[in-house]
């Protein structure tokens, strides 16, 4: 949980956090969609949610890279180790798996940045032969939508009938993760450099 391990000193205020953990978690369950296909040997993946944040609170945590790795389930380490006006280079090392099959991935990844409304991400080392990825951010309303499509090739091996439901699976709890992240970050008011809780 989110609210893990924190000390609610007072009831009131922890019933408060509480209805709005369960109706955060309620409506992100609704809200966030994901689809995966493949092309061949190219897994594709496509996720979009509707968020209640400004563009600048989700932009914030799309490029929290040093602390991603503290909200993003799966995900053990995350850092930053080139910046540059608009490229940055990210190391990422993490566990994924489905059923009893599991896998260590390690990656490094070019990242471009087109704020306010675009990333553009590709792995240039690690577990996939091929891995791009792209984030946009669309207005909608008083909040905005956020779209992600992905392109994977891992470079170890992943039996076709695993592959799509251990993708989909993982996008569906890690972009879920950054979903929530945001919204709680949104739903608080707190600024874009401010650090992130526990993952659950």
């Amino acid at each position: 949980m989110l609210l893990s391990g924190m000390r609610w000193l007072m009831a009131p205020c922890a019933l408060a956090n509480l209805a709005w953990l369960m109706c955060s978690q309620a409506c992100l369950a609704a809200a966030v969609v994901v689809n995966t296909h493949r092309e061949e040997e190219v897994l594709v993946v496509e996720a979009r949610a509707d968020l209640g944040a400004t563009n600048q609170q989700a932009w914030g945590v799309l490029t929290d890279y040093a602390h991603l790795h503290e909200f993003v389930p799966d995900l053990a380490e995350s850092r930053v180790t080139e910046r540059t006006a608009d490229r940055v280079v990210v190391e990422q090392k993490g566990r994924a798996g489905f059923l009893f099959f599991r896998f260590s991935i390690s990656l490094r990844m070019e990242i471009e940045e087109r704020p306010p409304r675009e990333i553009l991400a590709k792995a240039v080392s690690g577990s996939f032969k091929e891995m791009t990825g792209r984030y946009e951010l669309e207005p909608a309303g008083t909040g905005v939508k956020l779209h992600y499509t992905g392109r994977f090739v891992p470079n170890f091996g992943v039996p076709r009938f695993i592959g799509n439901a251990a993708l989909k699976r993982a996008v569906e709890r890690q972009f879920g993760a950054m979903v929530q992240e945001i919204e709680r970050r949104a739903a608080i008011g707190e600024n874009p450099e401010a650090g992130a809780p526990s993952k659950q």
